[in-house]
């Protein structure tokens, strides 16, 4: 599994320049992520002390991408499980899961987490 920094880019308005909130590019053809032919997109939630999982998608490879909250990936890398943070505060963060790799999330934070998934 590898993961990805992401900006967050604030958006102004355009008369005044106030902020009116943020822009998170999830998957650009021009990222050094390997290519992927989207089959399946979805907005997935982990709520504030809770886990979701274990997943494992045995045909298909993830990307997903936390764009708002903490979470703790945890995932088996030979043998062992490896936990993997994850903090949107400040940048977006995508993992790139592999098809056959097991991984569940934990939220063992105060606020909820959100994701978009591709698949």
């Amino acid at each position: 599994m590898k993961t990805y920094r992401i900006e967050k880019i604030v958006t102004r308005e355009a008369v005044s320049g106030k902020k009116n909130g943020i822009l998170v590019p999830i998957w650009k053809n021009t990222d050094p992520i390997e290519k992927i032919n989207p089959r399946y997109v979805y907005f997935l939630t982990c709520k504030a002390g809770k886990m979701k999982g274990p997943y494992l998608h045995t045909k298909r490879r993830g990307l997903l991408t936390l764009i708002e909250g903490r979470v703790l990936l945890v995932f088996m890398h030979k043998g062992s499980f490896v936990e993997q943070s994850m903090d949107a505060k400040k940048h977006a963060v995508c993992a790139d899961i592999p098809a056959r790799e097991g991984y569940l999330i934990t939220n063992p934070f105060k606020k909820e987490a959100r994701f978009i998934v591709i698949c």
